[in-house]
């Protein structure tokens, strides 16, 4: 879908703005001394568990999925306080499907050695109970989405990290089963109420739970999203949209005795909603496609958002449009707005990256290899490399422990993010790109020195400034640079000052991207010697990685492979190989490499087993010695190169 990017850009930086928050304004409700959320700000006396469980989820279901620094500081006090309280609101008895499923929801995040606590477990059991095809309900209201949902999540988030005990795993996985099925159900009855206009038994916001647990439970099971389906879904929900920008409240959830009727918030349900078609750790990226055609009805919900946030005697915040107006702000209310703006901006991030994807033909993302190691990442045959400083170590290895294995871990921090390949011709540096990408699991853009040329050589530098903005869009993504000598020269030995020019707004370009780690960065040269030693010195690269042809160890092994596969024995000479035929099989490109075992092939298939094979394999190798890409004057200078790790 074409895309108008500024409008998006405004509405990105609008949205970074709330959404940069989060954790500021959850904070003022925090009440450190009792490890729990006050409602309307941190002094409220009292144990608020469903707002407590809200406010956790907002930072553990959003885009970050992760508690900030001043709840994991008060993890353990957290467990204690949850595992202490009753799991109940109000006049909601105790271990009800509403407070039950929020707190192991949250409890699933903070920490899971807590879920095989007995308190736990009994929650479990009755949430299993509780699910089934006939969906959750309470207090005999009809079956709820937002019950449902909850529960269904409770009990997944606890299945998925091992907690239900042996006698639960059974009964849990029929739960999880039992409310996929609900979802599957309702989302065909909701769709059939809206087509047929029996707005008696129509409501958008038990549609969007539905969809939300249906999708959910297919990702679970490995399942692409059914875009179609999703589609319709979303047409139909946006349709239903009010004027104010949320939705109309329709059947209550519960009732308390004293506060009366309980709905579900239009951003409690626009967060469910804005799951729906992320696949994270497949490779599938329809997310941004699906939700794109509503994104001016989701920033009109963002209006709403900008004209009722409220401030009260402690802390800022907004209440549920379904509450009676007050002058005090809600935690829980405040925690789904967050979530809501912090989702819809990456969201809008998404789709701006997908847009610029497509503009760049980028090569799309494959699944993420999680158990690549250092050996299995790659199939291609690299070369050794030696570590300036250190000792000789495979170039695999070195590219594993530096740039690809950090981006694989969840717990390691401290990452690479750009690399200079250099080396001799056809040692294999774009494939080694794609080899990169395919093992993280990101798209592969690839940026030739024609991009930098598509308006001409005196463009050159502005061209370079707005593929480097197109860039900056990006997460997530390798992004390769091939053929970059020209733009990289040493400025003290460039011939013209436009060249000087291009060199340092380069300079300036690459240390931006660096510092916003959002892409690998690879740069591909055959002349890294040209380059301006700025480009060279640390922040700018994390590694420079001397690329050769793979080693004669190597080149040997797939000989004998090669030869033992067609049945051929491998001649004795080939251990024993003197210069300058030595030389010849060293720097051969892998491909030139099979290029020359396919001629071994066919000489000892031709030749009698019996006749020594020294003269004729040596004689093949001069023959092919004066045609290989690297000379054998080059091929002494590039041995003495190094890898350099910052």
């Amino acid at each position: 879908m074409p895309l108008t990017i500024e409008p998006i850009r405004a509405a990105s930086e609008l949205l970074g703005r709330v959404a940069g928050r989060h954790e500021r304004v959850l904070e003022s409700y925090w009440n450190e001394s009792r490890h729990t959320f006050g409602v309307h700000g941190s002094t409220d006396s009292g144990d608020h568990l469903t707002t407590t469980a809200t406010c956790i989820l907002s930072f553990l279901d959003g885009p970050g999925r992760a508690l900030p620094f001043f709840l994991q500081t008060n993890a353990a006090a957290l467990d204690s306080w949850f595992l202490s309280s009753e799991w109940k609101s109000e006049d909601l008895r105790e271990h009800n499907p509403y407070t039950t499923s929020l707190a192991i929801a949250a409890l699933s995040g903070v920490e899971a050695s807590t879920l095989t606590d007995a308190k736990v477990q009994g929650g479990l059991a009755f949430l299993a109970d509780c699910a089934g095809p006939a969906g959750v309900s309470l207090q005999n209201y009809p079956p709820s989405g937002f019950l449902t949902y909850w529960t269904y999540r409770a009990l997944v988030g606890a299945s998925d990290r091992g907690a239900p005990g042996p006698s639960l795993v059974e009964p849990v996985q029929r739960g999880i089963s039992g409310a996929a099925n609900w979802g599957e159900q309702e989302l065909r009855r909701q769709v059939s109420a809206f087509v047929c206009d029996d707005f008696d038994v129509f409501d958008p916001l038990q549609l969007a739970y539905a969809m939300a647990i249906v999708d959910h439970a297919a990702a679970r099971a490995g399942r692409r999203a059914n875009h179609a389906t999703i589609s319709k879904v979303l047409e139909i929900i946006f349709s239903s949209q009010l004027p104010n920008g949320l939705w109309s409240k329709g059947l209550p959830i519960f009732h308390y005795s004293a506060l009366g009727s309980v709905y579900p918030f239009s951003f409690e349900t626009l967060n469910a909603l804005l799951h729906v078609g992320q696949r994270p750790t497949s490779g599938e990226s329809v997310w941004g496609d699906l939700f794109a055609p509503y994104l001016p009805q989701l920033m009109r919900a963002v209006a709403w958002v900008e004209a009722h946030e409220i401030q009260g005697s402690e802390a800022r915040g907004w209440r549920s449009n379904n509450l009676p107006s007050a002058s005090e702000p809600d935690a829980w209310a405040t925690a789904m707005v967050l979530t809501f703006v912090e989702s819809l901006n990456a969201l809008v991030n998404e789709i701006v990256r997908q847009d610029t994807l497509r503009g760049f033909e980028a090569t799309p993302a494959k699944v993420k290899r999680g158990d690549a190691t250092r050996d299995t990442w790659t199939a291609l045959e690299l070369g050794v490399t030696r570590i300036r400083g250190g000792s000789e170590q495979q170039v695999k290895h070195v590219l594993f422990d530096i740039l690809v294995g950090p981006h694989l871990s969840r717990t390691t921090k401290a990452k690479a993010w750009s690399a200079i390949l250099y080396g001799p011709p056809g040692t294999g540096k774009t494939t080694l790109a794609r080899e990169i990408a395919s093992t993280l699991g990101w798209p592969l853009v690839v940026i030739s020195s024609g991009d930098f040329l598509a308006e001409g050589a005196d463009r050159m530098g502005h061209e370079a400034v707005a593929i480097f903005k197109r860039v900056a869009r990006l997460r997530e993504t390798v992004v390769f640079i091939d053929e970059v000598e020209e733009f990289v020269r040493d400025r003290a030995e460039a011939p013209d000052y436009p060249q000087r020019l291009i060199t340092t707004a380069m300079l300036t370009l690459l240390q931006t991207l660096r510092e916003a780690e959002s892409v690998v960065l690879l740069f591909a040269t055959n002349h890294v010697k040209t380059f301006d030693p700025a480009i060279m010195r640390p922040g700018r690269f994390d590694l420079i990685a001397l690329i050769p042809p793979p080693s004669l160890s190597e080149k040997l092994r797939f000989l004998r492979e090669s030869l033992t596969a067609a049945k051929l024995d491998t001649p004795s000479s080939i251990d024993d190989l003197k210069e300058p035929q030595r030389s010849t099989v060293e720097r051969a490109t892998f491909n030139e490499w099979r290029r020359i075992t396919d001629e071994i092939k066919a000489l000892l298939e031709a030749t009698p087993v019996d006749r020594d094979m020294r003269s004729a394999i040596n004689r093949l190798l001069d023959q092919f010695g004066d045609s290989l890409v690297i000379s054998a004057g080059d091929w002494t200078e590039w041995k003495t190169r190094e890898t350099i790790v910052y």
